[in-house]
């Protein structure tokens, strides 16, 4: 049979099929080695924790409903609403010296009697500082006339050490090998699940990867029990993590977004919700964060002018505040640490509410002043109970109700 006039034996056409087959399988072989969508999260993450310096700017808001019954067995329904805003900037070239500086504004209540805050914190090693120019008055069963325009100064590692919740206080310092072993895990989680590509945006004048996402709340319970579990230097016990699977197994993961940045596989914005519902109480929160010059030296440094040390005072708001927080009371946990037991030989600072209690009740003349009770009387709603141990229990001393609603809820 003759070959003559086969397109298999025109060379012309052979190198061409030839150049186009090779394209293709180049394509194809780059298609492969190239970062898939879910890949690219996944470098992200890891960029992102490698980052010394970056800016973000975050809005959280919480709305939702809680049920409860009183005395009488009448059953309210009230709504509560919580919105933050903050802007900052975060330095991590020193990660025994962590610095970061924080414009924050804070909507706490709903609708007409929400309350505004606006004001500067900065954290530079260990202490922390903090300075509203804006804030009510008053604020639930608090005065808040002391602590607004001026430099407040308050050390967390004490305060942590004072008071035993479940991520934050009490526990032992992680070693530096229990820290790089955190780090490799948060690294290593699939936090957030790739559920489909949207259209690239561009953010500033960088281009980026959109996705939809899902936070992935079991891996977040997993490594949060993790943290625990180093936190503590012990295993938990059989009451914390049944816990921590209810609280977990009462929240659900919605929809989100993700942008991702084409080139350099940074995180440029970041859009979570989450559903909570545990028969009583039941709401959305929301989280939006915008991230931004990556790895620029920042200046950060204590204020100039004299800060306030409001660690006492602080100090008497926790055990009241940790009673209305979820996993607070959870296995051996909730209790508070003497102050000399939390001390461990470290400085105390001089604190401008170190003042005197000549009506006994445990709240020196100043803590009266920011509860708005009579510093020369014990009981001063004379509901029978003492000032002192009715702070402690998250209740008013001024009066009916609960100390630490700050117009949070609002009776329908």
């Amino acid at each position: 049979m003759s070959t003559e006039g086969k397109w298999y034996t025109n060379v012309y056409v052979i190198v061409t099929a030839f150049i186009s087959f090779t394209a293709v399988a180049m394509a194809a072989l780059l298609f492969l080695l190239l970062p898939q969508s879910s890949e690219i999260i996944r470098i992200m993450q890891w960029r992102m924790m490698n980052l010394r310096t970056f800016g973000i700017e975050l809005d959280a808001s919480y709305q939702g409903w809680r049920e409860w019954k009183d005395d009488l067995n009448a059953t309210h329904k009230e709504q509560e609403d919580l919105i933050l805003s903050a802007k900052g900037w975060v330095d991590r070239t020193e990660p025994d010296k962590a610095r970061l500086k924080q414009a924050v504004g804070l909507t706490v209540g709903s609708g007409e009697a929400a309350d505004e805050f606006v004001g500067e914190y900065r954290k530079v090693g260990d202490t922390d500082y903090l300075k509203l120019q804006q804030a009510p008055d008053s604020f639930g069963g608090l005065s808040l006339v002391h602590l607004k325009d001026r430099w407040l100064r308050l050390d967390l590692g004490r305060i942590r050490r004072s008071i035993d919740l479940p991520l934050f206080g009490g526990g032992q310092d992680i070693g530096e090998a229990e820290k790089a072993y955190l780090i490799e895990q948060f690294r290593l989680t699939p936090f957030l699940q790739f559920e489909r590509r949207l259209k690239d945006e561009t953010i500033g004048d960088k281009r980026t990867h959109h996705y939809k996402i899902r936070s992935e709340v079991l891996f977040i319970k997993d490594f949060y029990l993790t943290l625990e579990t180093l936190r503590l230097g012990r295993d938990l016990t059989r009451e914390e993590r049944l816990a921590i699977d209810t609280f977990f197994a009462n929240v659900t993961s919605e929809p989100g977004e993700i942008w991702i940045g084409h080139n350099d596989y940074y995180l440029y914005r970041l859009r979570l919700r989450f559903r909570y519902d545990d028969g009583s109480r039941s709401g959305i929160f929301a989280l939006t964060a915008a991230f931004s010059d990556f790895n620029r030296p920042l200046a950060i440094g204590p204020p100039r002018e004299t800060a306030e040390d409001i660690h006492e005072f602080i100090r008497s708001l926790l055990p009241g505040i940790t009673q209305h927080l979820p996993l607070a009371a959870a296995g051996e946990g909730n209790r508070v640490i003497r102050e000399e037991e939390a001390a461990g030989g470290l400085p105390v600072y001089v604190s401008f509410l170190a003042e005197e209690d000549p009506d006994g009740d445990g709240l020196s003349n100043a803590l009266e002043s920011f509860y708005l009770s009579d510093p020369h009387n014990p009981d001063t709603d004379g509901d029978g109970m003492n000032d002192g141990d009715e702070v402690t229990a998250g209740l008013n001393p001024t009066g009916p109700g609960r100390l630490f609603d700050f117009n949070i809820t609002s009776d329908e």
